[in-house]
Formats: structure tokens, sequence, C-alpha cells
């Protein structure tokens, strides 16, 4: 069975498509070496999922096509579950040195996000907000566009001249892309996202 689909039916990620984002991400592991979402999954492989603060290790104990939600958690064991420090910070300068042990491409100004128990956090650096609904909200920054994704989502506070914003909801993801290789989009395509 692909490792998208068991992530999906073992119910240790909720979506095929979210599956296929950690993979293409580098956020899953199969059996310790980064994994694409076709890798093949059997008996006794051990996943490694690392979902922002909290790092999932499990043994695939079973392997079934479709299961039941209450007989998902018999398709795995636990071997880790941890989770680290709740509030997520990663800062961009004009150096294109980013905190988290992360680098990328330099950009003027600075870009942080910081996240503080997945329910509100701020973002800084930011240039425009392209669109936002309860489930999504879509940012250019000096990185690249940032996507937000989640339940229940608001913009709390927004300073376009600052760059600033404040979110509140139930944060899922958070996912940077170029902006440089999206197309730039006139305002009724804006509107009728």
């Amino acid at each position: 069975m692909r490792l998208d689909k068991f992530l999906k039916v073992s119910r240790l990620i909720k979506r095929r498509t979210v599956a296929n984002e950690a993979c293409d991400a580098g956020r899953v592991f199969l059996n310790e070496k980064p994994a694409k979402a076709s890798a093949a999954v059997k008996e006794g492989d051990v996943l490694e999922i690392h979902f922002g603060t909290k790092s999932v290790k499990v043994e695939i104990l079973d392997v079934q096509e479709t299961v039941k939600k209450d007989e998902a958690k018999e398709l795995y064991r636990y071997l880790e579950h941890n989770c680290r420090q709740p509030i997520i910070e990663f800062r961009k300068t004009e150096t294109g040195r980013q905190g988290g042990g992360m680098e990328e491409k330099q950009t003027q100004g600075t870009h942080k996000v910081t996240l503080s128990g997945r329910h509100s956090g701020t973002i800084t650096g930011v240039s425009d907000v392209l669109s936002f609904d309860e489930r999504e909200i879509l940012l250019e920054t000096g990185m690249g566009m940032l996507t937000v994704k989640g339940r229940e989502l608001h913009i709390s506070r927004l300073t376009l001249e600052k760059g600033e914003v404040d979110i509140d909801g139930m944060v899922d993801s958070m996912i940077y892309s170029d902006s440089r290789s999206q197309k730039k989009e006139n305002m009724l395509g804006r509107l009728f996202r």
C-alpha cells in the first residue's frame, strides 16, 4: 500500500492530500529515511511524522485497504510521541538567516511567524493579504506566498503599513510557496477565487 493512503486509512493524517504535502515537505520518514507519498509500506516498517511542534513515531502492525474509525489505531503502535515547545518562532532578517535551523533566500526587512498553541499568532513582514476565509488565509510575504490553513480562522488585526497580521482560530498548516512562480492575478481573479 502507498504511504499516503496508509496515513489516511490509519487516521494518522486526516486527508490524503495533506499526507502528500507532508511527504513532499520532508516531514515523513519511513525506516529513518525521508519518504515519498508513493513509497510502499508493509508490516514492521517504522514511520516518523513531524507536525510542527509534535513528532510521532509508530510501528506499522497491519496494512488494510479500509478500516472503521475505531479500528484504525490497531494498524500501528506508538514508539515515540513528543510535543516540543508550544510556541513556534521563525525570524527572517536582511542577512538571509532564519531561526529554527532553516535557511532561505535573502529578503528585505523582517519576516517573523509566532504561533501560540495553534490558536493565535502574529505574522510580520506581510506585504499583502490576497484572500482569506474561515478555512484559509493567503498572505504575500518577503519569503514568498504563505498559506495558512485551519478552522474558524479570523484576521483580528491587520496593519499593512507595518506589515503585521494577527490571526485567531485553529491553525492546521502553514505552507510557503515561491511568490515568483505564482502568476499575478488581476482583481477579478481574486474576487472569484
